[in-house]
């Protein structure tokens, strides 16, 4: 049996917000997100969407892209890219049966 990542996957969600409108809302200068950091938008997710569900939809892409059903697939790790929210951990989330 073969071990190692075969595929990766992002979902960003489709709504955003303006990097200067929200630099301004904040009373921050928008050049420091956009200059200083490189951000021009900020993906925002809609009111029905959770890190689960960001999860579930890019395990979908990969499984979409290589032809995968949930039989194929021996393990799964889900990351995110910080944890300030430790309420709970995210691969309690999402499992593929």
């Amino acid at each position: 049996m073969a071990a190692g990542i075969d595929d990766i996957a992002i979902y960003i969600p489709r709504l955003y917000i303006d990097a200067a409108d929200f630099a301004k809302a904040r009373g921050l200068d928008p050049e420091k997100l956009q200059k200083g950091l490189g951000v021009s938008q900020m993906a925002i997710v809609d009111t029905n969407q959770d890190p689960a569900c960001l999860a579930a939809n890019a395990c979908l892409q990969i499984m979409q892209k290589n032809k995968l059903s949930p039989e194929d697939i021996g393990r799964l790790y889900v990351s995110t890219e910080s944890s300030f929210d430790e309420s709970k951990a995210m691969n309690s989330y999402v499992v593929v049966e």
